[in-house]
């Protein structure tokens, strides 16, 4: 999700960056409020995400929050599991 000041991010307990993503709009658009109050959804292909942003966040040592909730839950993913992760997945299609 994109704001006027870039992409949000929120922490967690430990002081780490948590870059947020959600598998549709519509789950990012309900998140849209306090700090991230405006901010809106913005596609990243499959391509994208596994060259350019899983290693840039290995490099900024940020994790990726999955799936936020309103309420600020989610599950905290290292860039690297979650590549392995959509690979494999990816391959069943192939």
């Amino acid at each position: 999700m994109k704001s006027e000041e870039g992409w949000v991010v929120s922490g967690d307990e430990q002081g780490r960056k948590l870059v947020p993503v959600w598998h549709h709009p519509l789950y990012a658009e309900v998140c849209a409020e306090g700090e991230w109050a405006g901010a809106r959804p913005e596609a990243i292909t499959l391509d994208e995400w596994l060259e350019r942003w899983i290693p840039g966040m290995s490099l900024d040592q940020r994790l990726i929050s999955v799936f936020p909730t309103p309420e600020g839950q989610s599950i905290a993913v290292e860039p690297k599991r979650l590549k392995e992760d959509l690979e494999r997945e990816v391959s069943q299609y192939e």
